[in-house]
């Protein structure tokens, strides 16, 4: 059961993976998806044995977009050995460095904007549209660089090199 602990939420991960027993054997065709965001708070953990416990159907493994807290941001080396630490789950980690999100990930700000990194000046703040409810989504989404090909590739069934 969830529990609070002073200020913070944690998990049972007993009581996770129990759940997501009980709701594969109610819908056998669902899919866990798990995503882990590699920073500095979390690069040098094996989560191997998380990993089994909840036995994803897929790992998507992504690297801490620099935006706001750049001292959390790992390096090349760092992202490469979390991924090199987990090779064991190739089957169903898929790596994701920050090129790989550019052009092919946008968010949806409190404000009802699109809002996605500015390329232009990594870690430098975000891109943003006229707000979706003022102009149209179709419209706010026209304001932004968004790559349909790059979208699809993150989201293949194939598990990618990562590329650093």
């Amino acid at each position: 059961m969830d529990r609070w602990t002073g200020w913070t939420l944690t998990l049972d991960l007993d009581n996770l993976a129990s759940n997501l027993t009980d709701a594969r054997k109610l819908n056998p065709k669902l899919r866990i998806k798990l995503n882990t965001v590699v920073n500095q708070l979390n690069h040098e953990e094996d989560l191997a044995a998380l990993v089994q416990h909840i036995a994803p159907d897929k790992w998507k493994v992504l690297r801490m977009l620099p935006v706001v807290n750049h001292h959390l941001a790992v390096s090349d080396e760092q992202f490469a050995a979390f991924i090199a630490r987990h090779r064991a789950f190739d089957a169903i980690l898929c790596a994701e460095d920050n090129r790989d999100m550019h052009e092919s990930y946008l968010m949806v700000d409190p404000h009802g904007r699109f809002f996605q990194n500015n390329p232009q000046v990594e870690g430098q703040g975000y891109l943003y549209s006229q707000p979706i409810l003022e102009v149209g989504a179709a419209a706010a989404f026209d304001q932004m660089a968004f790559d349909p090909e790059r979208f699809r590739a993150r989201y293949a069934q194939n598990t990618r090199e990562i590329r650093i």
